[in-house]
C-alpha cells in the first residue's frame, strides 16, 4: 500500500532510487503536508460539490453545456447589440424629434446651448460606432458619459427612488451606464 503523496510504485522508486553518488535525491520527494484532524463544520458540510455520476464519455453533463456556452466574444457581441441598439433608438428619436427640450434643460443650468448636442454624439455617433465595432472603448465611454450626464441633468432627484413597480427609479440609465462601461471592459485591444 503505497502512502497518498505517489500516484503509482515507479514514482516512488525515482523518489527513492540511490543516485550516481549513493546519495537519496531528497529534492524530488513529494511535499507531505500536515494533516490536522478537526470535525467537519457546517460550512463544510455546505459547501462541497454534490456527487454527480459521469456520463458515458466521462465528461460531467454540467461541463459539457458550459463548455458550449462559454463563448465570450458572442457575450461581447450580444452586450454591443442590447446597449449600443436601444441607445441608438433613444437617439434616433432626438434626431426626428430635436433637441429642443435638451437645449432648455442644458442652458437652465448655464451651460452653453451646444452643448446639447453632445446627446447626438453620445446617443448616435457612439452607439453607431459600437455596433460597427470600430472605436469600441472609446465610444462606449462616450456612451457612458452620456448617460451620466442625463442623470446629472435630469434625474438627480431621482437617483434614491424607486419606481412604481418596486425597482429603482433609474433602472434603464443604470442599465445603460453599467452596461456601455461593461463594453468598455472587456472589448478586445483591436477593436
Amino acid at each position: 500500500m503505497l502512502p497518498d503523496c505517489f500516484s503509482n510504485s515507479t514514482q516512488m522508486y525515482r523518489m527513492f532510487a540511490p543516485t550516481q553518488t549513493g546519495v537519496l535525491n531528497f529534492a524530488k520527494l513529494p511535499r507531505i503536508e500536515a494533516r490536522t484532524r478537526r470535525r467537519p463544520t457546517d460550512f463544510d458540510l455546505a459547501n462541497q460539490m454534490p456527487a454527480h455520476r459521469p456520463s458515458v464519455t466521462g465528461e460531467l453533463p454540467l461541463n459539457k453545456i458550459r463548455s458550449v456556452l462559454h463563448q465570450p466574444a458572442a457575450g461581447l457581441f450580444i452586450l454591443r447589440w442590447a446597449v449600443a441598439g436601444s441607445l441608438l433608438i433613444h437617439g434616433i428619436s432626438k434626431l426626428s424629434n430635436g433637441i429642443a427640450g435638451i437645449q432648455g434643460l442644458v442652458t437652465n443650468t448655464g451651460l452653453p446651448a451646444f452643448v446639447a448636442y453632445g446627446v447626438l454624439i453620445g446617443e448616435v455617433l457612439a452607439p453607431l460606432l459600437v455596433l460597427a465595432n470600430r472605436l469600441v472603448v472609446p465610444a462606449a465611454l462616450v456612451m457612458a458619459f452620456n448617460m451620466a450626464v442625463a442623470v446629472g441633468l435630469v434625474h438627480a432627484a431621482q437617483f434614491f427612488t424607486l419606481g412604481k413597480s418596486g425597482g429603482w427609479a433609474l433602472e434603464l440609465q443604470g442599465l445603460y451606464f453599467f452596461g456601455s462601461l461593461a463594453i468598455a471592459l472587456l472589448a478586445p485591444r483591436k477593436s
